[in-house]
């Protein structure tokens, strides 16, 4: 898979997974305990390696530092925003508002990023450039474990 592939795919499992939250109703707090623990952790992988790694490389031209800063301050919204809502006990009716809010963040910001940030990207980075961000998040990604989550521990 090349870049924008594996950030899609991320992408898809983001928005699966607050599909599956948003079916969820206030009886279901296993469910949604986990779902969102899945969620906070895909997030954080993902946005790891964007603001690590992607926001930084495009941040160099001088045309895409404006939109690698507005995607680093949605992401600092969207981590306050999941903060807010992990506090909020899961039965709540002000949980179910909160998440509402949460999703419809993190759906505009997927969407702005694959039409506005990959498109750039596609644009300014060189095919060499592109393939050593593909192979930095290959790595990262093997060095996390399979699932990409967390580290695996070392086999004994």
């Amino acid at each position: 898979m090349d870049l924008f592939q594996v950030l899609e795919k991320d992408h898809r499992s983001i928005l699966s997974a607050l599909d599956r939250l948003s079916e969820t109703t206030d009886r279901a707090l296993r469910t949604r305990v986990e779902l969102l623990t899945k969620l906070k952790e895909t997030l954080e992988l993902h946005a790891s390696f964007e603001e690590k790694i992607l926001y930084p490389t495009l941040a160099s031209y001088k045309e895409a530092k404006p939109s690698a800063n507005k995607s680093r301050q949605e992401h600092k919204r969207i981590q306050k925003q999941l903060h807010r809502l992990t506090k909020i006990p899961r039965n709540e009716p002000e949980w179910e508002t909160e998440f509402k809010m949460l999703k419809a963040q993190i759906e505009s910001h997927v969407k702005a990023e694959e039409r506005s940030i990959f498109k750039l990207a596609q644009t300014l980075l060189s095919p060499e450039q592109l393939e050593d961000l593909t192979t930095r998040i290959e790595e990262d990604r093997k060095e996390r474990g399979e699932s990409g989550l967390r580290r695996k521990p070392p086999q004994t």
